[in-house]
């Protein structure tokens, strides 16, 4: 997969799921993927590093955790 497909199904996780996390602020991308080129191929290894920005006070059960969404895996973190 190219960086544009992996960032562009990233961004669609973002409008369609990661909105409905309790809090959301925004979010964005972290990582490798800010330094590659949109043709560049991830090695099917990689994922794509997301933060998602929440506007509360616990955000525990939020941390980092993998999830896969269109056949891709992802580390999801939060941040306050």
């Amino acid at each position: 997969m190219m960086v544009r497909e992996a960032r562009e199904i990233a961004s669609d996780w973002v409008e369609n799921e990661g909105c409905r996390v309790p809090g959301f602020s925004g979010a964005f991308f972290a990582g490798s993927v800010n330094f590659k080129a949109p043709h560049d191929v991830l090695s099917p290894g990689s994922d794509v590093d997301v933060f998602i920005i929440v506007d509360a006070d616990d955000i525990s059960s939020l941390r980092t955790r993998k999830i896969a969404y269109r056949g891709w895996s992802w580390s999801l973190r939060t941040t306050p």
